[in-house]
């Protein structure tokens, strides 16, 4: 899924779309990401998984 995807259209469409896993991105998320972010902005701890062939 988009980073830029807003938390709560990303959960309206969990609720109510079966999405296959080929449309999704994964993303490797930083520890960091369980600490409050008063700037509510933490894209920088997020980085595509590249997958290994």
């Amino acid at each position: 899924m988009n980073p830029d995807t807003p938390v709560e259209e990303a959960a309206h469409i969990a609720q109510t779309r079966s999405i296959s896993t080929e449309e999704f991105i994964w993303w490797k998320v930083d520890r960091a990401v369980n600490l409050p972010d008063p700037n509510n902005n933490g894209k920088h701890l997020l980085a595509p998984i590249i997958e290994i062939r």
